[in-house]
């Protein structure tokens, strides 16, 4: 390839990245003599230094009904792209599925209730991560509970009146 004149005896040529690692260039000059000059060799590297890409976490659904589950996706990219973990609470780090293209997902099972704080961790495989993407998602109990198979053995001196039954849900 020909450099192009920037000024004077300077000279320029930009070079798309090749694959990364350590590369070589030896550079040629000629004079309108026909004198040519190959010695200098300059050695570049070309290292992956970016950070993957994470961006539309979604929890669905949010707010998730006791004893539910809940998908949690998001989309992550990078050249390198290695990982996409999911951390729940600080405790559970679970790695997440490819769904398709630059899709992760994972499916939460049965969680308990309360409120829920999610990480993702996304990592290359030149050790760059991103863990900057965090999010919420919280499991409640609005589903009334169900009585059935009521028996009543003494007829004569029960009597029943719904404000008095203590009924827990059991997990």
């Amino acid at each position: 390839c020909t450099m192009a004149v920037e000024s004077g005896n300077t000279f320029n040529y930009t070079l798309v990245a090749p694959v990364m690692g350590v590369h070589n260039i030896r550079i040629y000059a000629n004079d309108t003599s026909g004198n040519m000059n190959d010695t200098t060799i300059s050695t570049f590297t070309v290292q992956d230094t970016t950070n993957p890409d994470v961006v539309g976490l979604s929890v669905t659904p949010n707010p998730v009904e006791f004893n539910g589950s809940v998908v949690v996706r998001v989309n992550a990219t990078d050249l390198n792209l290695d990982t996409v973990v999911l951390e729940v609470d600080g405790l559970a780090n679970v790695t997440m599925q490819l769904e398709s293209g630059d899709i992760f997902n994972y499916t939460i099972v049965a969680p308990p209730m309360g409120v829920h704080n999610i990480r993702i961790y996304a990592n290359d495989t030149s050790g760059n991560m991103n863990d900057s993407v965090t999010g919420t998602f919280t499991v409640q109990d609005t589903i009334n509970p169900e009585v059935t198979n009521l028996v009543v053995t003494d007829r004569k001196s029960t009597r029943l009146n719904s404000s008095h039954i203590p009924l827990s849900r059991m997990p």
